[in-house]
């Protein structure tokens, strides 16, 4: 963050202004995840992070991808994943920030597979 900073005395005399800039060490806000059925993921992130996807539990990132100037990222999984996988998605900001979190499960129902009844005539 720019900020412009001005000395004063005890007198009421001020300097002159000087720029400095202070330091991002606030974390991004945790990433929006859509539901899913295990063959893609999207959601919304802070605007040019990297948002970074586990799929094993491992902690560490399987996929990783950037969220688009709108916020907005997707991630194609192949293979896709398993019904009632948990998959835990993070947000960095270009400051290093990490985000907490976003958990969700897997939902292999959220596709319908089903053909329709034959018609009757």
């Amino acid at each position: 963050e720019a900020l412009e900073v001005v000395q004063t005395d005890g007198a009421g005399n001020e300097s002159d202004p000087t720029a400095a800039t202070a330091p991002d060490t606030t974390a991004p806000d945790a990433p929006v995840v859509n539901e899913s059925d295990g063959t893609l993921l999207t959601g919304t992130a802070e605007a040019g992070s990297t948002v970074d996807i586990d799929v094993d539990g491992d902690g560490t990132p399987d996929y990783s991808t950037s969220a688009d100037p709108e916020g907005n990222w997707s991630v194609a999984l192949d293979p896709a994943l398993a019904d009632e996988t948990e998959v835990s998605v993070t947000a960095t900001d270009e400051a290093g920030n990490i985000s907490d979190p976003t958990t969700i499960v897997t939902d292999a129902d959220l596709v319908d597979t089903t053909p329709p009844a034959v018609p009757v005539i």
